[in-house]
């Protein structure tokens, strides 16, 4: 995949280079303005193309499903359950982080 990307992003600049070099004094507008546009999309493409594999994807669908889907909300989330600040220390076992109550 990544080849195919960056052979059609690369195409533009490679023709551009091609058309100047066999008639330098008529540069075509076109390519010009294609190689403008499509050479700093690299980067982006390649975000996309090495960023968006099945186990990335994966991981996306169950994190999304889990956080925003019905019933799969996560509790850090839930802004309807009650926090509270245990004193340093605690003596609860908790050393100080914070507990959800639960609502009653």
């Amino acid at each position: 995949m990544y080849i195919i990307v960056f052979m059609f992003i690369r195409v533009w600049s490679v023709i551009n280079r091609f058309q100047n070099l066999a008639n330098p004094n008529a540069p075509v507008y076109a390519l010009y303005v294609l190689h403008s546009i499509f050479s700093p999309l690299q980067g982006l493409c390649n975000a996309l193309v090495y960023g968006l594999n099945k186990t990335l994807l994966s991981e996306y669908r169950k994190r999304f499903q889990q956080c925003c889907c019905a019933g799969g909300r996560s509790e850090r989330l839930d802004s309807d359950v009650p926090h509270t600040k245990n004193s340093v220390g605690g003596g609860d076992g908790t050393g100080g982080r914070d507990t959800i109550n639960p609502v009653q």
